[in-house]
């Protein structure tokens, strides 16, 4: 018999039988909410990335294993998944040329090694998903999930499978390198992952549940560090959830990023923290906590709340599910009830940010005893951000539906509470005439005017005012800017022959 063989077979006699009750050493006893949870697996390639596998060659397109819980209302009599059809997708992770019965087999196998009865029995438990249900009716908010270093994308499905209970879409895929399947602890290897989501996140703009206007980016660990990258530079989206990420142990590794500038993080951001590392740990794994980041985003509402009888690990379903409890960890029970609170500080958050709840912000603004969390069990502190942040991201963020043509009226209304308020002028400018090559006049005009609000004494914005208005239609208000602009910069010919010209086709 083929040794591969002989592993399928052995997996299949460890496999509890269907019918088998098996009860999961992660209890999760929160209720749902008022869906249950699909779901269901994509398999994608990115074409612009090559990626090298077991089953090809050579390089090829990198593949993509995505997993996506939604909200769902399965028939009546469905049954739910067992976890080893979680554990089985990672035969998918290098193509899905590997998802043969010896590659799921493979698969289980790896993620339950060794031989323990109660990994096995795991794979036999119940899951609070239903494969394939047919989605409720709604469009929702998007959960970007991003797993821990060389984790799979069902990593945290318990936490997934709450939220889409209660009305989010969360889709995420595995923690990859960017060569091949394993991660790199370098900032190519964070842009690997950055560009997973960015892959997901036009995927999810194509689904008809998705509401795209309202994306969250959510981490554990190492995925805790990439998620906040993508945030920097992708204004869609509107939250960060870190789960004891690695933004607050790698803090040069975030710098060393592309868009790892803190003035770029700018939306609400919950960070869970587990207990203080012992310095011999932090020593071990080359820990940088200074500048701590909780001093250097500015610009971000930071809700932190630190559970002081959690380890690093208990941030991650998986890990509580599978892992035997080791040196320094709590009993069982206590880390699925602190799971429980971190699953609880996740939902207000999102519900606060992206569905605008109050009761999820009355939450969030009390202290964990308030919120029902045993005594002395975590500590929450806000750090209120300045906001906005100088830049055009966020200023367009708070443009909201006006568009740019609101652009001084936004700058007003900032500037009573801040009065200090300013953007980058060459960045306004070059935001101006992007707009007007759009054939965008009015919001053209909206940029430049404000521009000349911010730099009221600068010869150059008035002249790019002239310009834009003149291309609306009015000449009298253009020859009056670009006299203006000449008047400030008397060296400034353009703005002498444009008067020149303006005058002619006035007559």
């Amino acid at each position: 018999m083929r040794t591969g063989m002989r592993l399928v077979l052995a997996v299949a006699l460890l496999l509890p039988a269907r019918g088998v009750a098996q009860q999961s050493q992660m209890a999760f006893t929160l209720a749902e909410g008022p869906y249950r949870a699909g779901f269901r697996n994509v398999n994608l390639t990115d074409p612009t990335r090559s990626f090298t596998t077991d089953y090809a060659k050579g390089p090829g397109p990198r593949p993509l294993q995505v997993s996506i819980w939604y909200p769902a209302r399965p028939a009546a009599g469905a049954r739910p998944m067992r976890y080893a059809e979680y554990l089985e997708l990672r035969a998918l992770e290098g193509g899905a040329a590997g998802f043969t019965a010896e590659g799921r087999a493979r698969a289980i196998a790896m993620a339950l090694p060794g031989d323990s009865l109660h990994r096995w029995n795991e794979s036999g438990a119940p899951t609070r998903a239903y494969r394939d249900a047919p989605a409720a009716p709604g469009r929702f908010p998007v959960v970007l999930y991003a797993p821990s270093f060389n984790a799979p994308s069902t990593e945290n499905s318990v936490l997934a499978e709450y939220l889409a209970s209660q009305g989010y879409l969360v889709i995420a895929s595995p923690c990859m390198g960017w060569f091949g399947r394993f991660m790199e602890e370098t900032a190519l290897g964070v842009e690997a992952q950055v560009r997973d989501l960015a892959v997901l996140l036009e995927y999810a703009r194509r689904l008809p549940e998705a509401d795209t206007t309202q994306v969250a980016a959510m981490g554990f660990s190492w995925g805790g560090l990439s998620n906040v990258v993508f945030a920097a530079r992708e204004p869609r989206v509107r939250a960060l959830v870190s789960l004891d990420g690695t933004i607050a142990y790698r803090w040069r590794l975030f710098r060393a990023s592309v868009a790892g500038d803190p003035a770029l993080v700018e939306v609400p951001f919950l960070f869970l923290q587990s207990a203080p590392m012992p310095v011999d740990t932090a020593r071990k794994y080359g820990v940088d906590t200074i500048p701590a980041v909780f001093d250097s985003l500015p610009y971000a509402d930071q809700y932190r709340v630190q559970f002081h009888q959690l380890v690093h690990q208990n941030f991650g379903a998986e890990f509580v599910r599978l892992l035997p409890r080791g040196p320094g960890e709590e009993s069982q029970a206590t880390v699925n009830y602190g799971f429980e609170q971190i699953a609880r500080y996740v939902l207000a958050f999102l519900d606060a940010k992206l569905k605008g709840s109050r009761e999820g912000a009355a939450f969030l603004a009390r202290t964990p005893d308030a919120n029902g969390v045993r005594e002395r069990f975590a500590t929450a502190t806000p750090i209120p951000g300045r906001h906005p942040a100088e830049h055009l991201m966020a200023f367009g963020r708070a443009l909201g539906a006006g568009g740019a043509a609101r652009a001084p009226e936004v700058l007003a209304e900032i500037r009573r509470s801040n009065p200090g308020y300013t953007l980058p002028e060459m960045d306004v400018n070059t935001w101006g005439y992007t707009l007007l090559a759009a054939g965008r006049v009015a919001e053209a005009i909206g940029v430049f005017t404000l521009n000349t609000v911010l730099y009221p004494q600068s010869g150059n914005v008035w002249d790019s005012l002239g310009e834009a208005t003149a291309a609306g239609g009015d000449v009298g208000k253009a020859i009056e800017y670009y006299e203006k602009s000449l008047g400030l910069d008397p060296t400034n010919d353009n703005a002498r022959r444009q008067i020149a010209r303006l005058r002619g086709v006035g007559r």
